[in-house]
């Protein structure tokens, strides 16, 4: 018996940290600085969220908004709580703020 293997399209974001919201919004985290700069100079758009932790060294999370319209509150908190958990505070056990900024 042979195995078949079927590859799949891979996505743009799969290059960075990434996960999808329980409901249902993509939230993309850089994993250096440089790709902090391409999130926020390429793939952020018009009503996207901008999240940051307040410590140095932190990444940046865009959550995606395609639709433009108010996104959940609870949505903006697991991407808070994404922001948190991958960037320095984590890591060094520190209590910290994540802010969020629309795009424009």
């Amino acid at each position: 018996m042979k195995d078949i293997n079927k590859n799949r399209k891979v996505f743009w974001f799969e290059k960075f940290k990434w996960f999808i919201t329980s409901e249902n919004y993509l939230v993309i985290g850089g994993k250096d600085a440089h790709q902090n700069e391409i999130l926020v100079k390429k793939y952020m758009d018009k009503g996207d969220l901008f999240l940051h932790c307040e410590l140095h060294g932190a990444s940046v999370c865009i959550l995606k908004n395609p639709t433009g319209g108010i996104v959940p509150p609870l949505s903006i908190e697991e991407a808070a709580t994404f922001e948190v958990c991958h960037g320095p505070s984590w890591a060094n056990n520190v209590i910290s703020k994540v802010y969020w900024v629309n795009a424009e």
